[in-house]
C-alpha cells in the first residue's frame, strides 16, 4: 500500500465515524485556539465541543472559559461544568492534594 492510499483509507474511515467521534479526533489545540477567538459565539461553540469530548484536558479548558469576559461564554462553561461526569473525581483529587 502506498502512502497516498493509506491517507485515502484513513479519510474514508474517519468519514464513516459518527460525528461525535469525528469531533473527538479533532486536536485540542484547535479548540483551545477557538477559545481565544474574537467572536463570543465561536468561543461558546468551542466550550460545547470541549465538553462533548469529555476528557480531563478538555474539561480543564472548559473550566478556563468560566473566566471569559462575555457572559454567553462563561454561562455556557458554567452550565457544562455543572453537568460534568468527572466533577466528583476532581473534587476527590483536589481534597487529596490538600
Amino acid at each position: 500500500m502506498r502512502v497516498g492510499d493509506e491517507e485515502s483509507h484513513l479519510s474514508a474511515v474517519l468519514f464513516c465515524l459518527p460525528s461525535r467521534l469525528r469531533t473527538s479526533l479533532r486536536p485540542l489545540k484547535d479548540l483551545e485556539h477557538e477559545l481565544e477567538a474574537p467572536k463570543p459565539e465561536t468561543r461558546r461553540a468551542a466550550v460545547q465541543k470541549l465538553a462533548a469530548l469529555g476528557d480531563r484536558r478538555a474539561w480543564e479548558l472548559v473550566l478556563r472559559a468560566l473566566g471569559d469576559s462575555e457572559s454567553l461564554v462563561a454561562d455556557e462553561a458554567r452550565s457544562r461544568s455543572a453537568r460534568s461526569p468527572i466533577r466528583s473525581s476532581w473534587a476527590s483529587s483536589s481534597a487529596e492534594r490538600g
